[in-house]
């Protein structure tokens, strides 16, 4: 259970962990006032305790120093998390179609074309059993490229009742 540093070849990937609080809004429309569920994101450290039920946003962050053609992106969820939506499917996100894909152990981005510069892929997960977990690190690759790959540095998180 030790520390894991990020490192890359071309590509560089930054994960982060926020909880998310949920914060009832008014909004006017045409229609009167409705009330708009938003989320207040607080920053998850290394270790962090948060409670079971606790909604938590993932944050990828993708630097590459040249454009990029099939790109695939695993993020190992912790062990007692669930991800919050049901069905894979392709999504256009932060300026780029990705296509997302839930597994039991991880859940998987494929990108066709990765520009030069930084881009964000991001997804929501319950804290669902309480425990002490390590999360292994984010692992970034081409696919037809073996060269160009990244991991991120590996987390810990803890979960109480």
């Amino acid at each position: 259970e030790k520390f894991i540093r990020g490192a890359g070849h071309e590509i560089g990937v930054k994960r982060s962990y926020s909880k998310l609080i949920p914060v009832t809004k008014s909004k006017k429309t045409y229609r009167g006032k409705i009330k708009v569920r938003d989320y207040k994101k607080e920053p998850l450290a290394d270790g962090a305790a948060i409670k079971s039920g606790d909604l938590i946003e993932v944050r990828l962050k993708v630097d590459s120093k040249n454009d990029y053609s099939y790109l695939i992106f695993e993020d190992f969820k912790p062990a007692g998390f669930e991800p919050l939506e049901l069905k894979s499917g392709c999504k256009f996100e932060h300026g780029a179609w990705v296509y997302r894909e839930l597994r039991d152990e991880k859940v998987v981005h494929f990108v066709n074309s990765l520009p030069q510069g930084s881009q964000v892929m991001s997804y929501r997960l319950r804290a669902e059993i309480p425990g002490t977990f390590r999360i292994l690190p984010h692992k970034a690759q081409a696919m037809y490229a073996p060269r160009i790959r990244a991991i991120s540095d590996s987390a810990g998180i803890r979960v109480s009742d």
